[in-house]
């Protein structure tokens, strides 16, 4: 059976599984902190930088399961990981923290068993296999992760989602509004922006003689029909206000009427969208992992870090 095999020298193995350790802690926290972040400001930025670190993290915990052989070093390990990861929540301590913290570690202790006793199992070491069974309950362990910070990250001290966040929600709308409706349409366009983007679509559709003019007439045509429909659903805005404000103004006002239970019972609702959604991307990045974790399994080798040996196992037969 093909296994890794520990250094010559006790202490250099302890330094390097816990130098390992030490790299899989700071990058669970950077998973841990571009979620929050993410859910914050809602730029695009911290979500690149999410999945970067989310599929380096990942990576890692797959081979942390087949080098380390010490259990109670896994545990530690599992420990100071789930901790770096729920550090950037940590001005949001309670009590429904230290019951997701312990979820989150069961996810992740369950994902390193599997990987390491399929490990064992088999007489080749085979990263993809491996992977196959660390990657649904890490990426479940980290989307539970990402749905709670969502719900404590989100929401404002009366529990009302925040502008920041209603914006993260309807910023994917976007790129299907550009396509199927207006080409240049953005969030944060004014309304009489809007209005003339609709006006010079529908004149390009007919032939006119003073296509300037009629896009001026049928502009304003469409900003006084938009406000109009707008005041009847209780929207006010200025000339000056994107569409983005305006309606995260809309929003945020409608939540405002609802009752504290009705409003908490749609963030709980929210974080549970958000983490079947997380748990739907963690799919499609687990396609980029199993490469990645192997990439770096062959560097580890070529640059001697880890070394490949054998070992014979007698096994358990019934004789009749």
């Amino acid at each position: 059976m093909e296994q890794i095999i520990e250094s010559n020298s006790e202490n250099n193995y302890k330094l390097k599984i816990i130098g390992m350790g030490i790299v899989g802690v700071i990058l669970s926290f950077f998973v841990g902190y571009f979620s929050s972040h993410y859910f914050n400001n809602g730029d695009s930025t911290s979500i690149i930088l999410l999945v970067v670190f989310t599929i380096l993290f990942l990576a890692l915990f797959i081979l942390q399961s087949i080098i380390s052989q010490n259990t109670v070093t896994d545990n530690f390990l599992i420990i100071a990981t789930t901790t770096a990861l729920f550090l950037p929540l940590l001005n949001k301590f309670s009590w429904i923290i230290l019951l997701i913290l312990a979820l989150v570690y069961l996810f992740f202790w369950i994902a390193q068993k599997r990987g390491r006793n399929k490990n064992e199992n088999l007489m080749k070491i085979d990263i993809f296999q491996i992977g196959r069974y660390v990657l649904p309950w890490a990426i479940t362990s980290l989307s539970l992760f990402i749905s709670v910070a969502y719900l404590l990250v989100s929401n404002v001290d009366n529990g009302i989602l925040s502008p920041k966040s209603i914006m993260s929600l309807i910023q994917p709308a976007q790129p299907l509004i550009k396509n199927l409706v207006i080409p240049d349409f953005s969030f944060t366009m004014t309304v009489p922006q809007l209005a003339k983007s609709l006006a010079q679509k529908e004149v390009q559709k007919e032939f006119v003689q003073d296509p300037a003019g009629a896009v001026n007439q049928l502009t304003n045509t469409t900003l006084e029909m938009i406000k109009e429909k707008a005041a009847q659903v209780d929207i006010f805005f200025t000339n000056n206000d994107n569409i983005g404000k305006i309606l995260q103004n809309y929003i945020s006002n409608q939540l405002n009427g609802l009752s504290k239970q009705m409003r908490q019972l749609i963030e709980i609702v929210l974080a549970l969208l958000v983490f079947v959604s997380a748990r739907s991307l963690g799919t499609i990045v687990g396609w980029f992992v199993l490469p990645v974790t192997y990439l770096i399994y062959e560097l580890l080798k070529f640059v001697g870090f880890i070394k490949l040996g054998a070992e014979q196992r007698d096994k358990e037969i019934i004789n009749l």
